[in-house]
């Protein structure tokens, strides 16, 4: 479906490439992942395949099942792309009628786009009222208007409740289904988890890796224990660290990524000395979030 090859990008006003030597190839009919911190090139990159910017010749080849001379492709972003003052329904016919249809076929594509995102009933009320969740499911509507062979998503379940993430998520897989080819970008890495057959982690404007989502987890992450436990006092928690120096805590879960039995015995022991109840286990294969920040650090990007 698209195939990147060598694709760099250097803004003008800048001495450092957004991008470099960025290689990708995207299969036709897949939920791509494509996932890194703030500044890692993710909008740059969407931009460069939307078209916004100028790709350089050749480093950017579409294989379509239309005609060649223009890719259906649409751009969901992260920001709101309609007018607030604006029906649901309104905001539809200007944008469809922006991409050129009209009379029936207008007609169709509303329907289908209304249908495909559950709006049926929302399309008389001004869009700037709904809720974070309708938005997002405008947004998204307005982007299936061009009936797209190539779906760019960014960020498409910001600051929503989480019954319209479900609903959200699940659209996109059936979209899927229905033949799309979805790039999908987000920093809720269980989303990607549940959407994605393959993933490129980015970073300063490289790929640091891309491949198969299970694959890439069994090769770089190694297994870890989760251990869910209560609140620790103050005290429990200088003698957790001062014991425990191998283990990370965070909120109420307890993680060794590198551990041996007499570690685990050891904290079973001093949480029974404590009191302290373990309330779930878990160990297997490291979740995306370590794979992420293994690969990118942990120091904060603003």
């Amino acid at each position: 479906m698209l195939t990147i090859k060598q694709l760099s990008y250097q803004y003008d006003n800048s001495s450092e490439n957004a991008l470099t030597e960025v290689d990708l190839e995207i299969q036709a009919g897949e939920i791509f992942g494509l996932l890194g911190p703030n500044g890692a090139g993710k909008t740059t990159l969407i931009s460069l395949i939307s078209g916004i910017l100028p790709p350089s010749a050749n480093s950017i080849i579409f294989n379509t099942s239309t005609d060649s001379s223009r890719v259906p492709l649409s751009l969901v972003p992260q920001e709101y792309s309609f007018y607030p003052m604006l029906s649901a329904k309104e905001n539809l016919d200007f944008f469809g009628a922006v991409q050129g249809l009209q009379g029936k076929a207008l007609k169709a594509a509303i329907e289908w786009a209304v249908f495909i995102t559950g709006l049926e009933k929302q399309l008389k009320k001004q869009a700037g009222n709904f809720s974070g969740g309708l938005k997002r499911r405008l947004n998204l509507a307005i982007g299936l208007l061009n009936d797209p062979e190539l779906l760019l998503l960014d960020e498409p379940t910001v600051g929503v409740d989480p019954q319209s993430r479900a609903f959200i998520l699940k659209t996109i897989k059936q979209l899927a289904q229905a033949g799309k080819t979805i790039i999908y970008t987000s920093h809720y890495m269980e989303e990607v988890e549940y959407l994605c057959q393959r993933i490129a982690i980015m970073d300063q404007g490289r790929i640091l890796l891309e491949g198969d989502l299970l694959s890439l987890l069994e090769r770089h992450g190694d297994s870890a224990v989760e251990i869910h436990i209560g609140v620790l006092n103050e005290l429990q928690l200088t003698q957790f660290k001062d014991r425990f120096p191998v283990a990370e805590f965070n909120g109420d879960v307890v993680r060794f990524g590198h551990f041996s039995e007499q570690c685990l015995a050891d904290f079973f022991s001093w949480c029974a000395e404590q009191g302290i109840h373990i309330n779930r286990f878990h160990y297997g294969p490291q979740h995306l979030e370590d794979l992420f920040l293994m690969l990118t650090k942990r120091s904060l990007r603003d």
